[in-house]
């Protein structure tokens, strides 16, 4: 018998390594799975519901809600159409929702609106409808399409959509017309015949089928021109006009000929299209699916796939889209609501619109979607629904659409008609903002948990007798809204249908809202923050406890990356640089988040690979930052993204060399550290103590998620940014050049942006005064925007071409100097060429006398230069001083309310629009002091002194400290730079934009570093001086 085997102590230790990995990797398994299982839930049950109280005003949401699709215009007798209006009228609609079909109404020529086949005006049937709608006391929404034959021979010739004929001669085949003027002077046409009459306008219907547009590849950006012409000849035919956008028709593009409306949608926003129209439009179709089916996402069992569904709540999808797009101000009207109830023994054409339901299931469906709209989406307005009855010759007895019906061709009333009447015959308001015309008696139905009323400000809220579901209520101050103050009547209700009755005197009441309580609304969010957290641990878990059988990989992993920095420096900048712009790219091109993480995760690869080199990426993306991603359904400018991956990468390396915190046991950096860990604090702090963080502004969000952006984007990751310079990278003076090399590089494309915009008369330009100002990468924004970016670089460009030896840097710079300079020029900030001889004064202190003459060379060609040009106007206009010397003490005025905490972060544009509504409001007080002040009072003030003051401090006493020409000239740029933003705030903004703290805090950072470097002194002071 063999002896037995002794289990040895390192294979007991191997054992347990295996054990390690199992049980790390099984408890990261079930993390994954519950974090996936909460987010599908929280998905499944509450995406697009709109809980709380912080509710905007959203203009045409608070309408009448129901309505209904009618086929007047294929009526032929008066009696017929006037029988289809009263059964509208008594089910209990406001709305009808009618096509007015181009094809009809000029029919064969362009001009022509006579009908040769009955001898009669082609208008004729439509003002009849017009005026029986208003005599049964219904309101038109007129939809415009269909062009004639004639509009459109080009298209009915091409090849695709003779094929499509040729294959099924059925179809149904509309689209643009050939002149998108002609479809302009046919919605003209229309809109101002019964101006005073219909105000409601749907330009088109469903572009994004190939069948409404002419088989043709579905073309969004041409359909943005189609909708720029419609709109504007609306509005010129009648100013008081309200724009639809087409309804779109809901489908996840798997069918190549047709479009997601997601997808047409995006894109019609990238085109600019979202200027031209006034209220969204929707469809909602049940698809055989009970309307309580919340989750906006499923799964597609038969491929194992993520699907976006497309019956009721894809409106949410949509709804989400136009929120990404800065659209939340808008309403969103229901264009077609419907389910069919095709028989179950129907021989006809199959019905695309899902399984069928029975006529009291439809009926029942249908009064179930109404309510949950109302109970959660208080940014609807109109639900028409799918449709009252066919309309004139009788249906083709093999198409399926007919089963959509409420009331049958012969006027027979279905069950879904009646639950529908019934449901319609008490109404209840759904959530949201409902304005009342101050009746001295008001008695209605609500859907929520929570009702407020809202008075004049001032008025006596005692004068009100409110009662809830017969029980009275007293009122209770929640807060001011503008003019009228907002009192709670009651709160805490059951979830279900209430009644209000309401005595006041006659114009006291203004107007009310209704809200959902959310119930334990921390609860979802701190079950995902706990597994996150878990989650992210098991995972450091692994990474940091990894077992000796797997080490071999990861130090292989870090081998390579050791092993390619042996290649030259210029291959390893091109690298990190090509693939980082590549990814970026990646990332704003495709709306698609596994392709975003995995360029993502790229970028984060090659800052590991050179983090010096990559950190030059977000320093040189600064003036870009208005050019957003979207990751997650979330938009984020690329200069955020770039941040991002420096700060993973930063951090996986941090790990991987076992770095302490890196200020632990240095109080010299603690002390170099501490203005900007006080300066977070206080920032931190305003969120909390911030005034009216509820108050919701005209864009439809609260202050307080204003100021959350406003924190991310200008505190938090300019902050980043300067941590990652500070304590990663190279820290020394060419690490430091290196840096500024990319704002120098950022600074000339963007000066030759607005060269090529001002000298381009087919591009946009700010006029002012009669001269076109640059304003380049900043848009819209004033080219004083521009002036504050380019000011501080050309100031730091400046000194390198000035001072720097003789060298190929000094000539870039130079080079760089005549471009932005020209650029600057054109910007005709006269704030900005007062700041810049600031910095030609400063650097002639400590450089160069013979500077201050340049200076008044410069300033006399500057004045010649602007005579011969003609913008002499603007730089002597005294308009903008005026208004400058107005916002100053209007901003005291608000100052005065709020001295030592502020208003908080990015409230004062909000706060002045609502305190001087007669004045432009601007995003800041155009004053450094006014501009900390007001965001966080005198604490911010001294704040920002400290920090100002201790940049102006180390970085005098450095650059007398420093015996290095080279390092000398570029803490002087940045001297130069920083001096310049603070001379410029004293008449516009200084540091509260991503672009101002980003280049404040990359100053400070190089100052920093070269202070940590060289042993220059940060406090004491320091005698004697190097020689220039």
């Amino acid at each position: 018998m063999p002896p037995p085997v002794k289990t040895s102590k390192k294979q007991y230790i191997t054992k347990w390594a295996f054990c390690q990995i199992a049980l790390t990797v099984f408890l990261i398994a079930l993390l994954s799975f519950l974090f996936a299982s909460v987010l599908w839930w929280d998905n499944a049950s509450g995406r697009g519901v709109v809980w709380g109280v912080d509710l905007a005003r959203i203009p045409d949401a608070d309408v009448p809600s129901l309505g209904v699709n009618l086929f007047l215009d294929r009526e032929p007798d008066e009696a017929t159409i006037r029988h289809t209006l009263a059964l509208a009228r008594d089910m209990g609609a406001h709305w009808v929702k009618q096509l007015f079909p181009w094809e009809q109404i000029e029919p064969d020529a362009k001009g022509d609106f006579w009908d040769e086949r009955y001898g009669r005006s082609t208008w004729e049937q439509y003002d009849r409808i017009v005026r029986l709608c208003r005599e049964y006391g219904l309101e038109l929404i007129v939809r415009l399409d269909r062009p004639p034959p004639w509009a459109r021979a080009q298209a009915l010739a091409s090849p695709r959509l003779e094929a499509a004929l040729a294959e099924d001669p059925t179809r149904d085949i509309t689209g643009p017309p050939d002149r998108l003027e002609d479809y302009g002077d046919y919605v003209y046409a229309v809109v101002s015949r019964y101006r005073g009459q219909v105000r409601y306008f749907q330009l088109w219907n469903e572009p994004n089928l190939a069948n409404e547009w002419n088989w043709e590849p579905i073309d969004p950006e041409r359909f943005v021109d189609l909708l720029r012409i419609g709109y504007t000849r609306a509005k010129e035919a009648n100013p008081e006009a309200v724009v639809l956008f087409p309804s779109l028709a809901p489908n996840d593009g798997l069918d190549p000929r047709h479009m997601s409306d997601l997808e047409f949608l995006r894109r019609v926003y990238e085109a600019g299209g979202g200027a031209y129209f006034d209220i969204m439009s929707a469809q909602l179709y049940g698809l055989g699916q009970p309307p309580q089916e919340r989750s906006p996402v499923g799964l597609d069992r038969n491929k194992w796939r993520l699907i976006t569904r497309t019956d009721v709540s894809r409106v949410v999808l949509l709804r989400e889209l136009m929120e990404r797009y800065g659209d939340a101000g808008k309403a969103v009207w229901v264009g077609e609501l419907g389910w069919h109830s095709t028989p179950a023994d129907w021989t006809g054409r199959p019905s695309i619109s899902g399984p069928s339901v029975s006529e009291e299931t439809k009926g029942a469906y249908i009064v179930q979607a109404l309510e949950r709209s109302l109970r959660e989406w208080p940014w609807m307005g109109v639900r028409n629904i799918w449709f009252l009855r066919w309309g004139g010759p009788p249906p083709d007895p093999r198409d399926p659409t007919i089963f959509f019906q409420l009331v049958t061709y012969d006027f027979r009333l279905l069950p879904a008609y009646e639950a529908v009447r019934a449901w319609a015959s008490a109404p209840p308001l759904g959530i949201g903002y409902h304005r009342l015309s101050g009746p001295a008696e008001w008695e209605e139905a609500f859907l929520g948990t929570r009702l407020d009323l809202l008075l004049p400000a001032g008025a006596d809220p005692q004068a009100l007798r409110v009662e809830v579901d017969g029980v009275p209520c007293g009122l209770r101050f929640f807060r001011r809204e503008g003019t009228e103050d907002r009192y709670i009547a009651a709160s805490h209700l059951q979830d279900v249908r209430h009644r209000v009755r309401v005595a006041a005197p006659e114009g006291l009441l203004r107007g009310c809202y209704i809200a959902r309580e959310p119930r334990l609304p921390w609860l979802v969010p701190a079950v995902t923050a706990l597994l996150a957290c878990a989650l992210v641990g098991a995972v450091v878990l692994l990474v940091l406890r990894l077992p000796a059988v797997l080490e071999p990989v990861w130090e292989s992993f870090w081998r390579e990356i050791e092993r390619l920095r042996a290649i030259p420096e210029r291959w390893q900048a091109l690298i990190v640089w090509g693939g980082t712009a590549l990814a970026l790219a990646l990332v704003v091109r495709y709306d698609f988040l596994p392709l975003a993480a995995l360029a993502f995760l790229i970028g984060v690869l090659l800052a590991l690979y050179r983090l010096d080199l990559a950190l030059r990426v977000p320093v040189f993306l600064i003036p870009f930052y208005l050019v957003n991603a979207t990751l997650a359904g979330k938009r984020f400018s690329l200069l955020e993204v770039a941040i991002l991956g420096c700060v993973v990468a930063g951090g996986l390396r941090w790990l991987r060399e076992g770095l302490a915190f890196p200020w632990a046991g240095r109080s010299r950096e603690w002390a170099l550290g501490l203005p900007a860990l006080v300066f977070l604090l206080l920032c931190t702090g305003s969120l909390f103590w911030s005034p009216d963080p509820r108050w919701i502004t005209q864009e439809g969000v609260s202050l307080r998620h204003i100021a959350l952006r406003e924190y991310r984007v200008v505190v938090v990751e300019p902050l980043l940014l300067y941590l990652l310079l500070r304590f990663t990278g190279r820290r020394d003076s060419r690490g430091m050049w290196g840096i500024a090399d990319a704002l120098v590089a950022s600074g000339s494309l963007a000066a030759l942006g607005g060269l090529v915009q001002v000298f381009s008369p087919s591009l946009h330009a700010e006029v002012a005064d009669g001269v076109r100002r640059a304003t380049s990468v900043y848009g819209t924004f004033s080219a004083n925007a521009l002036a504050l970016f380019l000011g501080r670089v050309l100031a730091l460009a400046t000194a390198g071409a000035l001072f720097l030896a003789s060298g190929r840097r000094r000539w870039l710079y130079a080079a760089a100097v005549g471009v932005m300079g020209a650029a600057f020029f054109l910007t005709y900030s006269r704030g900005g060429y007062l700041a810049f001889a600031v910095v030609l004064l400063l650097y002639g202190l400590l450089r160069s006398r013979l500077l201050l003459g340049v200076e008044v060379g410069l300033g006399a060609a500057g004045a010649l230069l602007a005579w011969r040009i003609g913008a002499m106007g603007r730089l002597l206009a005294l308009d903008t001083f005026r208004n400058r010397l107005t916002m100053w003490r209007n901003s005291w005025a608000l100052v005065r309310e709020a001295p030592w905490l502020g208003l908080g972060l990015d409230a004062f544009y909000h706060q002045y629009a609502r305190r001087y509504p007669g004045l432009e409001a601007y995003r800041t007080p155009h004053n450094v002091v006014l501009e900390f002040w007001t965001r966080l009072g005198l604490l911010g003030v001294a704040a920002g002194a400290w920090l100002y003051g201790a940049f102006f401090v180390r970085a005098g006493r450095l650059y007398r400290h420093l015996a290095d020409p080279a390092a000398r000239v570029l803490v002087l740029g940045f001297l130069g730079s920083v001096a310049y933003g603070l001379a410029h705030g004293l008449l516009d903004g200084t540091f509260f934009a991503p672009d101002w703290a980003c280049l404040f805090w990359i100053a400070l950072a190089v100052v920093d570093n070269l202070v940590s470097a060289s042993g220059a002194p940060a406090r004491a002071r320091v005698t004697g001086r190097p020689a220039p």
